[in-house]
């Protein structure tokens, strides 16, 4: 989620560049939020966790149009619970 100690979100490497690449996104969260964390499950598939004031959901999204094929809330920390 966060490349240093400074949460500043960057890193000393550029990315993939691929062969002509498409950038496509798409906005999941109802009432505000962010995709946090992404990553790949052992047959490929892309999984991300999205947080909001609500919580934080663990999503399949499907690869090429990023609708939710599957989802799970994640239970609540207890330091969101004690903020609350």
């Amino acid at each position: 989620m966060h490349g240093n100690s400074y949460n500043t979100g960057a890193y000393p490497y550029s990315g993939p560049l691929g062969i002509d690449p498409v950038i496509r996104s798409r906005s999941i969260n109802v009432f505000g939020g962010l995709v946090t964390t992404l990553m790949f499950d052992s047959q490929g598939r892309i999984m991300c966790i999205s947080g909001n004031v609500v919580g934080f959901r663990l999503l399949l999204p499907n690869a090429d149009s990023l609708e939710t094929l599957a989802e799970t809330r994640l239970p609540k920390r207890a330091s969101s619970i004690e903020f609350f």
